[in-house]
């Protein structure tokens, strides 16, 4: 098994507790930002069309000012509508930390919703992956169940819905063998290096000391 290197992480976010460690950071697949980028790089040519069409009507009834005047308005539009996509892929995130499930979303400019959700309270983790594109680059929707039928949680668009599902149900795992076992553990979580290495999730890592990295890798390495 491939050795782990662990390094320090000052991902933050509001509300994170100091001991408390981020797993995942994920944002919806880069191909979802790229199809609407290209369908507005498509509109960005629609006006060099139009002037070749409509060219002889244009200088006949002098309207090159008013062409210019609606070719300035609708790229700027453009430029408007390229910042707003970029900016909202950008801004929605979904945090998995060892106590919890983040669920940020950047409803327009100005309006942001953020939720979360304990481990404990988590019943069924469930993934989706439907239609050709979504199988082909392997994004999809991730469910988060809790008690409560309405209470739902989704990760929407996100890169490898499986293995984001893998991981929660075994941080639930973890963090009840843990609640069983009073916290006693002389390692806490070295479970969580051994997930990484089982579903090759790129993660994020605390860890406190020299000591329990080299003690964690020789776990790993062994097949712990």
């Amino acid at each position: 098994m491939p050795k782990i290197v662990l390094r320090k992480q000052n991902w933050f976010f509001d509300g994170k507790e100091d001991e408390e460690d981020v797993i995942l950071v994920l944002h919806r697949h880069v191909v979802t930002l790229v199809a609407k980028i290209t369908l507005i790089v498509f509109f960005a040519f629609l006006p060099f069309v139009f002037l070749v069409v409509f060219s002889s009507v244009i200088v006949k009834y002098n309207l090159i000012s008013v062409y210019s005047f609606a070719w300035i308005t609708y790229y700027l539009f453009l430029w408007f509508w390229l910042f707003y996509v970029i900016t909202m892929y950008s801004l929605d995130n979904w945090v998995v930390t060892t106590k919890r499930v983040v669920d940020s979303l950047q409803t327009g400019f100005f309006n942001r919703r953020v939720a979360e959700l304990q481990l404990d309270k988590i019943q069924d983790v469930s993934y989706k992956v439907q239609g050709l594109i979504p199988t082909f680059f392997n994004y999809g929707l991730v469910e988060i169940q809790t008690a409560s039928k309405d209470n739902k949680f989704f990760f929407e668009q996100v890169p490898n819905p499986q293995r984001v599902k893998d991981v929660i149900m075994e941080l639930i795992i973890e963090e009840e063998e843990e609640t069983e076992s009073g916290g006693d553990n002389k390692h806490p979580h070295p479970h969580r290096h051994v997930l990484v290495a089982n579903h090759g999730i790129p993660t994020h890592l605390v860890t406190e000391n020299a000591e329990d990295v080299a003690e964690v890798d020789k776990d790993i390495q062994s097949g712990i």
